[in-house]
């Protein structure tokens, strides 16, 4: 007897990006490496920065690191689908991370935001006892730094602002804070050390130049998603009038 619905996985594709391990070191710093000297305000439009677009390159970034350095393991889950009794048929996908090293082993990452990546990987697979979705991540590490709050005019941003407050706790990166009009808003300029500027974006560089990000279709369909699960959830962040 036919079923009314029914799944199948079609294939399972280990998502490899094809970097070479200990290849990256602060890839949470990928804004400084796109916007050298980056100056910035707390409230005005800065031209010619998509703040959306920096923040799913620097989560993405440090994803490439974790699975590079042998931290997590990436699969990309493909599955086919029949509703009413093989009336409409349909496939589809979804991206699945576990942790390669236990707990104890996130105190050898340095880079912050992958730290609390590694973390939130590891404690979302011991809650539900299996793989954690990319989704899950996604919304997650940004909840890391901007909280539960919704009401942000710009969660793009903030989320950049207070991840590179973070930084500041290293002594090659410093973030300067000055106040304007009383307190209204904020001015912040970014400075980093010579060499580790020039580390750092020899590092981005090679993910940029990578072929393999631009041809390999599993890890199109990882940027695709990531993409789409960061716009979503920097939406609901914002300010709903």
């Amino acid at each position: 007897m036919k079923e009314l619905y029914s799944s199948a996985i079609i294939s399972e594709t280990l998502v490899d990006f094809g970097m070479k391990k200990e290849t990256l070191t602060y890839p949470g710093l990928t804004a400084i490496v796109k916007y050298p000297n980056l100056k910035f305000d707390s409230i005005t439009f800065v031209k010619n920065i998509d703040w959306e677009k920096l923040a799913m390159e620097t989560v993405l970034n440090c994803f490439i690191k974790l699975q590079s350095d042998e931290l997590v393991k990436i699969t990309l889950i493909e599955s086919k689908h029949s509703v009413v009794f093989n009336a409409l048929n349909y496939t589809s996908s979804i991206i699945t991370i576990e942790p390669i090293v236990d707990v104890e082993n996130e105190s050898t990452v340095e880079d912050s935001l992958s730290k609390h990546l590694l973390a939130s990987i590891v404690f979302n697979t011991n809650i539900n006892k299996s793989k954690t979705s990319l989704k899950i991540l996604s919304q997650s590490i940004i909840d890391r730094y901007l909280g539960k709050t919704k009401d942000y005019t710009n969660p793009e941003k903030e989320f950049i602002i207070r991840l590179l407050k973070e930084y500041s706790a290293f002594p090659w990166f410093r973030l300067t804070t000055k106040k304007k009009l009383g307190g209204l808003y904020n001015t912040y300029n970014t400075d980093i050390d010579f060499n580790m500027k020039t580390i750092i974006s020899e590092e981005v560089n090679n993910i940029n130049t990578n072929p393999l990000m631009k041809s390999k279709e599993a890890i199109l369909i990882f940027k695709t998603k990531l993409e789409s699960y960061v716009h979503s959830h920097f939406i609901f962040k914002s300010t709903s009038d």
